[in-house]
């Protein structure tokens, strides 16, 4: 059987919606780098996003997702990604469709990046696999703890 993929614009109902299903992995990492509850992560993305995302595994919520600039004054764009648990069920499906997002992406900034916490293993796997240079963790954010800065340029 295959995977019905819909992706549609997020709101900030779907980003309450999706508060209280975060992957566990995810929750750390807001909280690690910001001191956010997964609920005003998500409300905080989406309102400041350029763009943002909804992924739908066959009905279920498996990903908010979107990029913005990291400045007025730069053409560097920062990506994120706030999953729930249906995520990782449908793992090719979601890098396929990651590869289309990436590109248009990249089309629009110079360069992306992003922190990504230590913690996060699944996440800088599929970073690395979509091309990201995965730099080595140091001590950031709110609670100070090991994360990696990961970048892509146009042409990576």
């Amino acid at each position: 059987m295959g995977v019905d993929l819909q992706i549609c614009r997020a709101d900030i109902s779907l980003a309450a919606a999706m508060a209280p299903k975060m992957r566990e992995s995810d929750a750390a990492e807001v909280w690690a780098s910001g001191g956010h509850t997964p609920h005003d992560a998500l409300i905080a993305s989406v309102q400041w996003s350029a763009q943002a995302y909804a992924a739908q595994f066959n009905g279920d919520l498996g990903a908010i997702f979107g990029v913005g600039p990291a400045s007025f004054l730069s053409n560097v764009g920062i990506p994120w990604l706030l999953g729930t648990p249906v995520l990782h069920q449908y793992p090719s499906a979601f890098h396929k469709a990651s590869r289309g997002f990436l590109a248009a992406w990249l089309d629009e900034y110079a360069s992306l990046e992003q922190m990504v916490d230590s913690r996060n293993e699944k996440s800088l796997r599929w970073l690395s696999r979509l091309g990201f240079t995965v730099e080595a963790p140091t001590l950031w954010g709110y609670e100070g703890r090991p994360f990696h800065r990961v970048h892509i340029g146009r042409g990576s």
